[in-house]
């Protein structure tokens, strides 16, 4: 469905692209301060496997005005985990990687703060607390350098 609106956040116009039925993503075309983006909101599975086939999926979808934002369940370097945590193989971690390189896009909070430790999730595993930033806002590199102008 499509919805407009007037606000003072400049949105006024979304357009539900399409979401799945079991949560994993929303898609909306929308327009802000005058501009058009496609958002990708995601929940990705914990699961590896089930996450490169879902990044995977996603390629048809994705424009030269994306934005991804949400749960991708996915550590994308070793700054982004504690020094308790070990960083491992993982196949969705590399179709991300390779989604993100093959569309230019670029994850967004690395870019403003390359080397801070921040975590988005905190768990404690058999005393000892582990910690990773899983949760990323991520665009293509045209839509973050005109938001930024």
């Amino acid at each position: 469905g499509q919805c407009g609106y007037a606000s003072d956040t400049g949105f006024n116009f979304f357009s539900v692209m399409e979401a799945d039925p079991a949560g994993r993503f929303l898609i909306m075309d929308l327009r802000w301060a005058g501009k058009s983006m496609r958002l990708f909101n995601i929940y990705a599975s914990n699961d590896q496997r089930e996450r490169k086939i879902f990044f995977h999926s996603l390629r048809p979808a994705l424009s030269d005005d994306t934005v991804l934002i949400g749960d991708f369940n996915t550590v994308l370097s070793r700054v982004d985990l504690s020094v308790n945590n070990t960083y491992k193989e993982d196949v969705g971690r590399q179709e991300l990687g390779s989604l993100m390189l093959d569309n230019n896009i670029i994850d967004i909070w690395r870019l403003l703060n390359p080397n801070k430790r921040d975590f988005s999730r905190r768990q404690v595993v058999k005393g000892q607390l582990k910690q990773s930033r899983i949760d990323h806002d991520q665009a293509v590199a045209p839509v973050l350098f005109t938001a930024i102008a």
